[in-house]
């Protein structure tokens, strides 16, 4: 029988995550010029917005899926993923102003940040309890490659 290999779990959950992303996100920028009518400087502008939610937001939600469980991160995420989701298109049908849309891409960067958290302490315990004896940071190194 074959050793239940936790990083190779990781490296297909991080591309189809990576995948899933990117082409929501392309997506997204069509959808925002298109048919919201945001400006090229609005669109970039929306997209640091996210990412500056997750740069601020990644330890925190770490330290809700230590303290709280990698389940209830995951489901928290889902749940924040869901609420942004529903407050684009409640931005849309009201004709928002700008600042509603940023505040719904941050939302949307929270939300991806529960489940990094989740996922990466995951693969942490997977490790420790596979008695993995190689390098953790390598391991994060080459799922985001």
């Amino acid at each position: 029988m074959r050793r239940f290999d936790a990083t190779r779990i990781f490296y297909g959950m991080e591309f189809f995550d990576t995948l899933g992303a990117q082409a929501a996100f392309t997506v997204w920028a069509v959808y925002l010029v298109q048919d919201v009518g945001v400006n090229p400087l609005q669109l970039v502008l929306l997209g640091t917005v996210s990412e500056i939610a997750i740069f601020l937001f990644e330890v925190p939600t770490g330290v809700v899926a230590d303290t709280r469980g990698r389940r209830y991160s995951f489901l928290l995420g889902a749940f924040t993923l869901l609420v942004s989701t529903l407050l684009y298109l409640l931005m849309w049908s009201i004709e928002a102003p700008f600042w509603g849309w940023a505040i719904a891409s941050a939302l949307l960067g929270l939300g991806f940040t529960f489940f990094s958290g989740a996922t990466q302490a995951w693969l942490v315990d997977a490790l420790h309890a596979s008695d993995f004896s190689g390098d953790l940071e390598a391991v994060f190194a080459r799922a985001q490659v």
